[in-house]
């Protein structure tokens, strides 16, 4: 059970916003404005290879 209790989602309260993200609606509009297919070509365009970790995260389950 969690130790925090539930509250409504509130469009208009930017820290909720904020921690939440962008909906699919959002990031849609944002790569459309962008002249991009998916965040993964935004990536792409964005990050320098070079820059780019080659091995995924080590993430513990």
């Amino acid at each position: 059970m969690p130790t925090w209790e539930p509250t409504a989602y509130d469009p208009d309260d930017f820290a909720n916003r904020r921690h939440i993200g962008p909906s699919p609606a959002e990031i849609d509009r944002m790569l459309d404005a962008l002249g991009v297919a998916s965040v993964d070509e935004l990536i792409d365009q964005a990050v320098p290879t070079g820059l780019r970790q080659s091995e995924p995260l080590g993430w513990a389950p």
